[in-house]
């Protein structure tokens, strides 16, 4: 059973590696077309921008809807399974409808969300058609999260990456159909984008007949269910504090720079977020497939073997990630000098203390998966809240003495505390004594992983040109990989359970290539 849950995980990182990927070439071939009209690009870019208020349309049901779902799937419960997946697709259906007859009066009169744009020009007109094109295409992202759903309960989320990597294929290949000769047609773009998106989704439902679903299930499960509501409302109201105070966390340090320390410190700092950012998604791509995971062994009430793969899986990522962090930390200076050049030396302390903020990121993924496959709503709403009212407020209390600083700091010191109250929310379910549990979040990450990467990195800043040449930037990340390499090597060795758990996947790979 575990091997075959460990072939789902390495479906699930080989196709949304590819995903990864895809995205920066489309970023080399569709960009620059859409680009060359920037008055046009700009309207595009703005309207097609508010997809993102759908993200939050579902008022946290999705993730709710995706654990207790999960639980029933795994109990073989599969008409109660069905029930949350219909709550959580109904919940959204209700708030993206709403936002569809919003976008339909936006599309009427662009003005109201688009300022120096003139009623009657060329980009008036193409914002009208962008946003009724996005209003039509709503119940479209409705049938795209009821198949994710669908599928991500199962650990079959590869199988829609795949579509949707077909359809992004397809998109990027239309590109010199609508772009070429000085033809500009945008609105042809989105449209068909918007077609190719309907598609992939209207397969994934037919195909979803296998599970019990399909084309009919959609309006027949999606549908209010008081019961079911009051199960799943006080965990997806959590996962809307949780949102909010991510965005708090997250998403505003650019427009507070701009506002207090002005343009120039926002350069600087977006640099070293840029990085932070990759790395984000990196422990997003890394993590996605366990969280299900969690759910499964509380649908089988199996809560020994959930705090025995919780502690597993600390003790694997740790390993993983803690080399290439601390190797990125020490070469922060010859990093960003080869990448930007010496211009931007200020961003080098803020670049290390953005990294050191995913220094405890092994902890943090696996103990908020607890949380939530526990229901433990009180835990995740005082992290919530401790996180974005720690990071203003030091900020407040810095800023004028360390300047940009005290944000990188503020972030990195905010992370850490919510990082200690997670343990101290899991101490009663890990099932194991204080100072072993200490010992696996700690003790053995710094001895086995800390030290030997700590080491290597040093060495290597010593031996590293501080150049501003591409050759230079390729060998400092050739420098960050070989350390790596070299710690998983030396793991591997005295390592036991690094060494079982990479050759018991290694085992399940090859079996299932005979």
């Amino acid at each position: 059973m575990e091997n075959s849950y460990s072939l789902k995980y390495l479906k699930i990182y080989m196709w949304q590696a590819i995903s990864f990927v895809l995205s920066f070439v489309s970023l080399f071939i569709v960009v620059p077309s859409l680009s060359s009209m920037p008055d046009v690009y700009g309207v595009y870019s703005l309207c097609v921008g508010m997809t993102i208020f759908l993200s939050y349309a579902d008022l946290g049901f999705i993730n709710a809807g995706t654990k207790f779902a999960s639980e029933c799937f795994v109990s073989g419960k599969i008409e109660e399974e069905k029930s949350y997946v219909g709550q959580a697709t109904f919940v959204y259906s209700f708030i993206a409808s709403v936002m569809l007859l919003l976008f339909l009066c936006f599309s009427y009169n662009p003005c109201i969300i688009l300022s120096g744009i003139n009623p009657g020009s060329e980009e008036f007109y193409i914002a009208q058609k962008l946003l009724l094109i996005l209003s039509l295409s709503i119940p479209v992202y409705v049938v795209q999260k009821y198949v994710f759903l669908i599928y991500n309960v199962r650990l079959l989320d590869y199988k829609v990456q795949k579509v949707q990597i077909l359809g992004a294929l397809v998109r990027i290949a239309s590109v010199p159909l609508v772009f070429f000769n000085g033809r500009y047609d945008i609105v042809g773009y989105y449209g068909f984008s918007q077609i190719v998106l309907c598609c992939a989704a209207v397969y994934m439902l037919w195909k979803s007949k296998e599970f019990s679903y399909g084309f009919i299930s959609i309006f027949r499960v999606c549908r209010y269910n008081k019961v079911v509501f009051r199960k799943m409302k006080s965990l997806a109201f959590s996962g809307i504090l949780a949102c909010v105070s991510w965005i708090l966390y997250y998403e505003l340090d650019s427009l507070a720079i701009g506002k207090f320390l002005g343009v120039q410190a926002v350069a600087y700092y977006a640099i070293a977020f840029s990085i932070a950012s990759f790395i984000r998604s990196a422990f997003a791509i890394f993590f996605s497939p366990y969280n299900v995971r969690f759910n499964y062994f509380v649908g089988e009430s199996d809560f020994q073997g959930l705090a025995s793969f919780c502690k597993t899986l600390i003790s694997f990522s740790s390993v993983l990630f803690i080399p290439p962090l601390i190797a990125l930390m020490c070469l922060a200076k010859p990093f960003v000098f080869a990448w930007v050049g010496d211009d931007y030396t200020s961003s080098v302390l803020v670049f290390q203390l953005l990294v050191g903020c995913f220094l405890l990121a092994y902890i943090t993924y696996p103990l908020s998966f607890l949380q939530t496959a526990l229901k433990q709503v009180k835990a995740i709403s005082i992290v919530s809240m401790i996180v974005p009212v720690v990071y203003w407020i030091v900020i407040y209390l810095l800023i004028d003495t360390y300047g940009l600083r005290s944000f990188a700091f503020s972030k990195l010191l905010s992370f850490v505390i919510s990082a200690f109250v997670c343990i101290l929310f899991s101490l009663s379910n890990i099932q194991i004594g204080f100072w072993k549990y200490m010992n696996i979040l700690f003790l053995w990450p710094v001895i086995y992983s800390a030290i030997p990467a700590l080491i290597l990195s040093l060495i290597a800043y010593h031996c590293i040109p501080f150049g501003a040449a591409r050759i230079d930037l390729l060998f400092v990340m050739v420098c960050v990989m070989g350390i790596s390499a070299a710690v998983w090597g030396l793991n591997l060795l005295i390592n036991r359970l690094f060494r079982e758990r990479v050759f018991a996947v290694s085992a399940s790979v090859m079996k299932r290539n005979k």
